[in-house]
């Protein structure tokens, strides 16, 4: 039986890298998506290349009834999780000035 990884945000920049290097370690993969596009299809290609499986999710990991049941179905389709990647996440960048004026 695989090493079964997650990794939330997993289809672009940080979170691709980290699952094109654990599917390189022999992991299966399980993958949560908010919509279909070009790059969920080249991710799974990617792990597929690599003699790997993957499953692959839609749901928002900000709500958490939708990300339970991520969880529970990768459990359901792998049998097991070993590693949890959390990188899923939004950015809202700001100017130093603006945080500073938030304060006041």
């Amino acid at each position: 039986m695989s090493n079964v990884a997650v990794v939330t945000g997993g289809t672009r920049g940080i979170g691709r890298q980290i699952v094109n290097t654990l599917a390189k370690q022999g992991y299966d993969i399980s993958i949560n998506y908010r919509s279909e596009n070009d790059d969920l299809a080249e991710v799974i290609a990617e792990v597929k290349a690599l003699g790997r499986n993957i499953y692959t999710y839609k749901c928002d990991i900000s709500d958490f009834e939708s990300t339970e049941n991520f969880i529970k179905n990768t459990i359901n389709e792998f049998g097991k999780i070993d590693v949890l990647v959390n990188n899923a996440g939004i950015t809202k960048d700001r100017s130093i000035n603006e945080n500073e004026k938030r304060r006041f």
